[in-house]
Order: C-alpha cells, then sequence, then structure tokens
C-alpha cells in the first residue's frame, strides 16, 4: 500500500508511521541567551563557561561533552544550560554560517555553562531527542529555509520567530534515536579528527614561534624589502564570453579552489594573476584567508579585497607560513581600520611595514621542509574530515524529510 504522507528516501523498516509536521517552537522552549561578548571573558577560573556565536562559527563545536575550551565569565546570576540545549548562531557575515549550531552532550559537572552573544537557545521536550534536531538543523531543508528568512546586508541575522516558525517533520521518539544513531557515531569520528587535526596546527604553531619567532638569533626585517604587489588588473566585463579562474572569498570559504565564472558576471575589476604569488585577504585578517599559489591557471583573477603578494629574494613558502603565523595574524589585526568588527581592513600599505624572522635562503627551505611534515598530517586529516562530511551530508540528505 502507498504511503499518504510524506517519507524520507531511506527508512529503517521497522517504522511505517506518519512524520508529524511541527514547528519547532511548539516542540521547544527558548532559554534565555545573554549579551555576553569576547570583551567580558576573564582569565581566572570563575566556574562560569561562555558560549557565544564566534565558537560555533569557528567549526569545532558540535556535540560538546567538554567544556575546557570554553572562555570564562564572571557569573552574574545567569541561567545556565543543560543537557540537550541546542544552541544557534542567530548573526553571520556569511548566509552559509547563519543558524549553525551546537548542542550541551553532556551535562555541565564542574562548571556553570551560559549561552553569550547571538545565540538563540532551544531547549527540546521530552519527546524530541536532542541528537535529532541537532541534526535537522544542518539538512539542506533548514539552510533553504534560512536563506529565506535572514534579514541584514553586511552580517545576517536570524529573529527569534524566524527560528521558532520553522516547520519540521518529526517521527517517533523511538525512529528519531534510531535514525540519529548513525549520524551521531559519524560527527563523534568528526569531531575525533578535528582534535586530532587541532593538535598538529598547535605543534606547528608551537615549532614557528620557538624556533623562528621568537629566536634571537634571527634579525627580523620590514616586508616591504622581501615583497611587492601585482598591480596588473582588467574588467573581465568587457569579455564576456571568456571564462576566468576567480579567487575570491566566497570560493575560499567554500572548499579553497578557484571558481570558475564567465567574465559577464563579473562587473568590477579583478587582479591578473600569471605568476607564483600568495593571495593575502584584507578584509576580516583574523580569518586567515590566504593562497599560496605556484600554479596557476591561465585567466585566472583574484578580487580586489585580496593582495596578490610578489616574493623577492624570500621563500614563497616560509613567507606563506609567516603570514598565517600568530604572530603575524595579531598584528595585522591591531593595524585593522573599520567602522564595525565585521568589516575591518587592513591597509596595503601597513602589511610592508610589519617585520619577520628573516634567516638566509638556505635556512628558510629547510624550515619550510620541517613545516610542511605538519602540514602533510594535516592535510591527510583533512581527507578523512571530508570524507566522513560528505558520508553525514548523504544520510542528512535520505533520512530526513
Amino acid at each position: 500500500m502507498t504511503s499518504t504522507y510524506p517519507e524520507p528516501n531511506l527508512r529503517i523498516s521497522e517504522f511505517s508511521d506518519g512524520w508529524k509536521l511541527r514547528k519547532i517552537g511548539q516542540i521547544t522552549e527558548r532559554i534565555k541567551s545573554y549579551n555576553i561578548s569576547h570583551k567580558l571573558e576573564v582569565k581566572q577560573d570563575t566556574g562560569v563557561k561562555s558560549l557565544h556565536y564566534g565558537e560555533i562559527h569557528r567549526g569545532y563545536l558540535n556535540r560538546i561533552k567538554n567544556f575546557d575550551s570554553l572562555p570564562n565569565v564572571v557569573d552574574d546570576d545567569y541561567a545556565c544550560l543543560k543537557k540537550g540545549d541546542v544552541i544557534v548562531a542567530d548573526a553571520s557575515e556569511d548566509l552559509p554560517g547563519l543558524g549553525e549550531s551546537c548542542f550541551i552532550a553532556q551535562e555541565p559537572q564542574n562548571e556553570k555553562v551560559v549561552a553569550g552573544l547571538h545565540t538563540l537557545v532551544l531547549r527540546p521536550s521530552e519527546n524530541l531527542d536532542p541528537d535529532f534536531l541537532f541534526a535537522y538543523l544542518k539538512t539542506i531543508q533548514f539552510k533553504r529555509y534560512i536563506y529565506q528568512v535572514a534579514t541584514g546586508l553586511k552580517v545576517y541575522s536570524l529573529a527569534p520567530t524566524a527560528l521558532t516558525n520553522f516547520k519540521l517533520r518529526v517521527p517517533s521518539l523511538a525512529e528519531q534515536k534510531a535514525v540519529t544513531k548513525p549520524l551521531t557515531l559519524i560527527q563523534d569520528e568528526i569531531e575525533l579528527n578535528y582534535s586530532k587535526k587541532a593538535a598538529y596546527e598547535k605543534l606547528r604553531s608551537d615549532f614557528i614561534s620557538n624556533v623562528i619567532i621568537n629566536n634571537r638569533t634571527i634579525a627580523k626585517k620590514k616586508l616591504k624589502n622581501y615583497i611587492h604587489y601585482k598591480k596588473k588588473t582588467i574588467f573581465p566585463n568587457k569579455i564576456k564570453d571568456r571564462q576566468y579562474y576567480e579567487f575570491s572569498m566566497p570560493a575560499f570559504d567554500e572548499d579553497g579552489k578557484p571558481a570558475l565564472k564567465s567574465g559577464k558576471k563579473m562587473r568590477s575589476t579583478r587582479f591578473i594573476l600569471d605568476e607564483p604569488c600568495i593571495l593575502f585577504n584584507k578584509l576580516n585578517v583574523y580569518k586567515k584567508r590566504i593562497w599560496n599559489l605556484h600554479h596557476i591557471p591561465e585567466n585566472s583573477v583574484s578580487s580586489a579585497e585580496f593582495l596578490p603578494i610578489i616574493c623577492e629574494n624570500i621563500n614563497q613558502d616560509y613567507l606563506f607560513e609567516i603570514l598565517r603565523s600568530d604572530y603575524l595574524t595579531s598584528q595585522v589585526i591591531a593595524l585593522s581600520i573599520g567602522s564595525s568588527n565585521s568589516q575591518k581592513r587592513l591597509h596595503p600599505s601597513d602589511l610592508l611595514q610589519i617585520s619577520i624572522p628573516m634567516p638566509d635562503l638556505a635556512e628558510q627551505a629547510q624550515l619550510v621542509e620541517i613545516i610542511s611534515c605538519f602540514n602533510d598530517s594535516i592535510n591527510e586529516i583533512d581527507q578523512k574530515i571530508k570524507k566522513l562530511i560528505s558520508l553525514r551530508d548523504f544520510l542528512l540528505k535520505n533520512t530526513f524529510i
């Protein structure tokens, strides 16, 4: 007999009851969040941890079982989060980041955890499995809805009512748990690999800091003596039938690869890329959008938000590692100017005035060889994560309605 209600493409055979259509607001309780920004964080252990939208956007918080990495804040009679609470980011500089979420997978024991800046907290009812809600908020159905209800131009926002009005189809509690079980196992494996990646990244960072940055035997010299900016430009819209490989911020954020685009879709000036270079993004430098390009496809261009850096008497790979180091990032953040934290830019001339450790070229090559060992391990883990995410996304697409 053909079912009269929607069913997922893949369904466990023992279940046959219909999935009921419900608004999020009907099956969850809103829990208070607070205007706690990074400015209110303290170094001492206060017993109170804050979780704000920045932590969610960094991608390392999903099913939270350990709270040690969260910043400390002074208690102010805050309502605390509990196991099962789902925390949603209600602000983002880009649409894909809006509505990203995490949830408390283990009851906090020795600390109080509170929801901070730009978060919305949902506490599922007893008939809604937190894992199921958390997974549903990663489906294409929810993402499409977010694109429809998002507000804002430079920074996108999600209104509380827009979130609670989202309609989702919910099966029985038993089926919810069955559906999310493999997803939970995959997500745990993803987070384990993210932890391994973070460990290698810390080793790399410590090596660069201890062996290069803090090495007093290596003289520091201004970048202006070793690099220049490529200034050759093109207006692709004038050659509408030509295809270009465009290095842009959206392309970097999506998969780190240039996007193939028609010239007629580019309505502003682009930099021509026809020789090895480093692309350093001058907008929101804390995001470290930096490309190290040795082999560049024909007809490649970059958006004006990147600085095309040409190296002179400095190893390009060495410079790349310095440019993405915490040492240099902290300096360019301090030099960036703008009307808001989300739209701060670095002036090109300011980067040239920064001094970096400058060993001879032979030593630069040796240091790059060592750092590449860390990079190889990190890249290997990245490939595992991509495969796991692909499997997770397949299940999200086919086991939910």
